[in-house]
């Protein structure tokens, strides 16, 4: 519980420094970066669906279907959205860097909110099959050693995997929810990566004949820049998802072994804290690996420094 409110703060903090970067010094730029709000805004819901989760836990251990189907739907559409987002981010990077001189007219902010919008749609539908009979969610129970007697603990789950709707749903979120967002991610930035390749030779060929206009060569100086805030924050996206994924699949066998020792409880708790400081400082992975951002945020610490010294 420590780490819950520095999570918070954090993710607070370093969202709202992101987006006075974005409209103090990219207004002009908004197009570009308003799938960067999409991604931020993700983030933070993840950190307040999982802490709520444990608090709620905490705080009102008796389970009740009407939760436990809340809790779960919740729980995959917040792990489901970050992923979208960044398909967002990379697939308006890919359509800047395509056409470098006429990309205003392919990602304007009504296609941008229509595509987050068809994105929510998506999540939510995968994450609300179970409340519609597609693998419900269910309350079960263990026997938990307390300091005098055994005690039953109910948990919220998904019911048996081994169920045929079950797999349906399990094979749902692993095509739809993971594996197809996060392929098109990398497949995307493959693709930036060789039109970068083809824009560095191209640039190379017209200064050496010395025939390139200014605004041709500020075209292939943005077709040449590599976006490495993307792998970033995909790899980011995915150390932070990925566990809390495996923890909603096997969510029976966890609970059984935490059940069974008190020590592996306090691995779990590391974990956790891990897991939502991870996601706290998510925004930050994106200033420090944007160039643009990064060179606003050092003036920005530079210029507070050169006050400081000057009061």
């Amino acid at each position: 519980m420590g780490f819950s409110f520095p999570s918070y703060i954090a993710l607070i903090i370093l969202s709202a420094l992101a987006f006075y970067i974005i409209f103090k010094h990219f207004r002009s730029l908004l197009n570009i970066y308003l799938s960067v709000l999409f991604y931020i805004m993700s983030q933070l819901l993840l950190l307040i669906v999982l802490s709520v989760s444990w608090i709620t836990e905490l705080l009102d251990p008796e389970e009740t279907e009407s939760r436990c189907q809340i809790k779960q739907g919740l729980q995959a559409f917040a792990l489901l959205l970050p992923g979208y987002s960044i398909l967002i981010i990379t697939g308006v990077r890919s359509i800047f860097v395509t056409f470098p001189l006429s990309y205003f007219y392919y990602i304007k902010k009504r296609y941008q909110l229509a595509t987050f919008g068809g994105v929510i749609l998506i999540c939510g539908l995968i994450a609300a099959a179970p409340s519609f009979g597609l693998c419900k969610a269910v309350v079960q129970s263990t026997l938990v050693n307390g300091q005098s007697e055994e005690m039953e603990m109910e948990y919220c789950s998904y019911d048996d995997r081994n169920k045929s709707e079950c797999k349906v749903f399990y094979s749902v979120v692993l095509v739809v929810g993971l594996l197809l967002p996060n392929t098109s991610v990398i497949a995307l930035y493959i693709y930036i990566c060789r039109l970068a390749a083809q824009a560095k030779e191209t640039h190379r060929s017209l200064t050496e004949s010395s025939k390139t206009s200014i605004k041709a060569t500020k075209a292939m100086t943005e077709q040449r820049t590599i976006p490495l805030s993307i792998i970033a924050i995909l790899v980011f996206c995915l150390t932070t998802t990925l566990p809390w994924a495996g923890m909603i699949v096997y969510t029976v066998e966890i609970t059984e072994m935490l059940a069974e020792g008190e020590k592996l409880s306090y691995v779990f708790d590391v974990f956790y804290s891990v897991l939502q400081i991870l996601i706290g400082c998510s925004p930050l992975v994106y200033l420090l690996t944007t160039n643009s951002m990064r060179r606003e945020l050092l003036r920005m610490f530079q210029g507070s420094c050169s006050r400081r010294n000057n009061s």
